[in-house]
């Protein structure tokens, strides 16, 4: 099996989101850059925390990579759909990295994710960077299939 998602959780700094000039993000932006192919990145914050606003950001983070349009009125879920089949049209890897998912307090962005976790094609290279381990309902399943590589950065160490 291959790993889905790749969790680094860093210390909470400031209320769940991490700071822009943190030591941890710049190593994690440098090894971004040394990738062969493209990594995309998303920085969530409270404004991003319902599924409208997650998914229109999550599709500004792909674009370039992925072509959707979405049509007025269609469901969350419908919206989920369409975005995981436009990722399975993408022919070549790419990364998309999380920033701060721990500021995700709305429950209904959750099942989102996991979707997204369920149908994510192997193209797709998913890391999320936060403080706390992501209340997914899907990660035991992952976990115990060794789908999910977790990183945790030390305390203290900046």
């Amino acid at each position: 099996m291959r790993v889905k998602l790749t969790l680094v959780l860093i210390p909470d700094r400031v209320n769940g989101s991490l700071p822009a000039g943190a030591s941890e993000i710049s190593l994690i932006e440098s090894w971004a850059g040394s990738q062969v192919f493209p990594v995309k990145r998303l920085s969530l914050t409270r404004a991003d925390a319902q599924p409208e606003a997650f998914l229109n950001r999550l599709q500004c983070a792909l674009d370039g990579i992925i072509q959707l349009e979405v049509p007025q009125g269609l469901s969350i879920e419908d919206r989920v759909t369409d975005l995981v089949n436009a990722i399975l049209d993408v022919p070549s890897d790419f990364a998309l990295m999380i920033f701060g998912y721990g500021v995700v307090e709305a429950h209904s962005v959750h099942p989102l994710m996991c979707r997204i976790l369920d149908y994510q094609p192997p193209q797709m290279h998913l890391y999320m960077i936060t403080p706390t381990v992501p209340p997914l309902a899907n990660l035991p399943r992952l976990r115990v299939r060794r789908q999910v590589l977790q990183v945790t950065w030390p305390e203290g160490i900046t």
